[in-house]
């Protein structure tokens, strides 16, 4: 009592006693009732399942028909396929580009140093710019008669690796730019915005008709890869790409080539003709 008298000479009021909650009637196991008084357990008592219903006029009383869920990037394909289902993203803008042959061995010719090591490691082996990034000295196995890349794939923590060969321009290359370094060191230390001003550099000299990056040439290498008759499974397996949908992406398949498939596969159908048709 004296504390409490105290308080009230200071102008302190006591604190509110705790008021226990009411539990609502009806309220079961978590659930609470929704505006109309069903319980939000059961999905055939919301609105939107109420307007699919009127809709669909197959449903049962006690069913509900949705369309199939589509599965995210990296769940298997719905078809049995073995490749995982790639999609762009929403809102994508296509800004794709490619160089031409003659183009890409007018970069080889007019880069020198780390810019023509890298020109030869994504033109002419297609691999990531962060790819490039990590490379050591160490990675490169140079002895013949199979000379081999290891390269570390993206990923938080370094990805995968995977073995690629080393066809001997880019064996000679690579020779000349690793000579002097220790095994640690890395090939190309230069981050993202140099690397790609000095390709655009190189790209303005010899006159190429679109700005080269380093995704440029990797593009460039699956096109020109597929373009030379190489099959796109193994241009996929070259790229490190989950999807072959991605590398289908990558290549760019245009009216050109699809005119050019059907041209093929017309000449295959006629083979089998005994008259061959001409048309009307």
């Amino acid at each position: 009592m004296a504390a409490t008298g105290e308080r009230a000479e200071r102008g302190v009021s006591d604190p509110q006693p705790a008021v226990p909650r009411r539990v609502p009637e009806g309220l079961q196991a978590g659930r609470r009732p929704n505006a109309a008084g069903a319980d939000r357990g059961d999905p055939r008592a919301h609105p939107r399942s109420q307007g699919l219903r009127a809709i669909g006029a197959a449903d049962t009383e006690d069913e509900v028909q949705r369309p199939p869920r589509l599965p995210p990037v990296g769940e298997q394909s719905p078809l049995g396929g073995k490749s995982p289902v790639w999609r762009l993203p929403a809102g994508f803008v296509d800004r794709r580009a490619w160089i031409y042959r003659d183009e890409m061995l007018a970069l080889y010719r007019g880069a020198s140093g780390g810019a023509r090591a890298r020109v030869v490691l994504q033109g002419f082996n297609g691999l990531r710019e962060c790819e490039v990034r990590r490379l050591k000295a160490r990675d490169l196995s140079l002895g013949l008669p199979r000379p081999t890349l290891t390269v570390r794939e993206k990923g938080r923590f370094g990805g995968k690796l995977r073995t690629i060969p080393m066809d001997p321009m880019t064996r000679a290359v690579l020779i000349e730019w690793v000579a002097g370094k220790g095994p640690d060191e890395c090939l190309y230390p230069v981050g993202h915005t140099v690397a790609d001003g000095e390709l655009a550099g190189v790209g303005r000299t010899v006159g190429t008709s679109v700005r080269v990056t380093g995704h440029v040439l990797r593009r460039s290498f699956g096109r020109l890869a597929y373009q030379a008759g190489v099959p796109v499974p193994t241009i996929q397996r070259i790229f490190g790409h989950v999807s072959i949908d991605q590398t289908l992406h990558y290549i760019g398949v245009g009216q050109e080539e699809m005119t050019e498939g059907f041209a093929v596969f017309d000449h295959h159908m006629q083979a089998g003709l005994e008259t061959p048709f001409s048309g009307p």
